[in-house]
């Protein structure tokens, strides 16, 4: 199974790049890995036509993307604050189970500053949070990172996660 992570933004802010990098490369020892670096829409005004333009925008462009690079046997989910909070384990079962079922690709994404739409949402297999705090797209990035490495760990037997 292949994970590909799907965020809108640059890491620009100083060390989340080398603490990204090093999750990445973490993670790629267990399993292959893609990051697709998508363009956010410039947010000219802060109206609700703006942003749900834009919001569409960013759609079309994440599952335009989505489809070139994954098979149809993939599993989408959106990191999204309406999402379930999941424990490490239940990472860990999750991506268990989505390897058993022969998913190919476990794509994540990230939304840009405005988050998805609806539409969006309906179109993931599934929303997960990591928290009920709002984080910035960048620090989201190396928690997911972090966390889908750790759950790969805790699946191969790697002795990287202490739980209790």
């Amino acid at each position: 199974m292949k994970v590909q992570f799907y965020v809108f933004g640059k890491l620009k802010t100083q060390g989340l790049p080398e603490a990204a990098a090093y999750y990445q490369k973490a993670l790629a020892s267990q399993t292959p890995v893609e990051i697709f670096e998508l363009k956010s829409m410039s947010v000219t005004e802060k109206s609700e036509a703006v942003r749900a333009k834009n919001q569409s925008l960013e759609e079309t462009l994440l599952f335009d993307k989505i489809e070139a690079n994954s098979t149809a046997r993939r599993w989408v989910i959106f990191l999204d604050e309406r999402g379930k909070n999941l424990r490490t384990l239940e990472w860990a079962k999750l991506i268990q189970e989505k390897n058993e079922s022969s998913v190919s690709h476990l794509c994540f994404c990230i939304g840009s500053s405005l988050g998805f739409s609806d539409s969006a949402r309906k179109k993931a297999n599934q929303l997960l949070s990591l928290g009920a705090q709002t984080l910035n797209h960048e620090l989201i990035r190396v928690v997911l990172y972090e966390q889908v490495f750790r759950a790969f760990a805790v699946n191969s037997g790697h002795p990287y996660h202490n739980e209790g």
